[in-house]
């Protein structure tokens, strides 16, 4: 097995390995596996905080409306809000309900 190429690179010794893992693979495999599994627990995190801060002013705001109509549209453009949100922040359970809407819309719209 080479030690370097001939420009003194250690690109040889990699390129003429016998194809098996060795354990810093291994451990680098499973520590790359742990940043994304944390990484998508932050952003799951992130977007249920961001929840609870719109229930929150939601709880205030709606307290002081007076009709009902108000609270109906603010709820809808929240609604569109929080799906483009949670699309942001990699929360896995949106992507089917974002199926399942469109395709229903689809559906709506094809027969009109």
């Amino acid at each position: 097995m080479h030690d370097s190429l001939p420009d003194g690179t250690k690109l040889g010794a990699l390129l003429d390995a016998d194809g098996q893992p060795n354990p810093l693979d291994k451990s680098n495999a499973i520590l790359q596996d742990e940043v994304e599994a944390l990484t998508n627990k932050l952003h799951e995190e992130r977007f249920l905080w961001i929840i609870a801060c719109v229930v929150l002013i939601n709880c205030y705001v709606f307290s002081n409306m007076d009709n009902w109509a108000g609270p109906i549209v603010i709820g809808i453009v929240e609604l569109i809000g929080t799906v483009i949100v949670a699309d942001r922040c990699r929360v896995d359970t949106v992507a089917p309900l974002i199926d399942k809407l469109t395709g229903f819309a689809n559906k709506v719209a094809d027969r009109n």
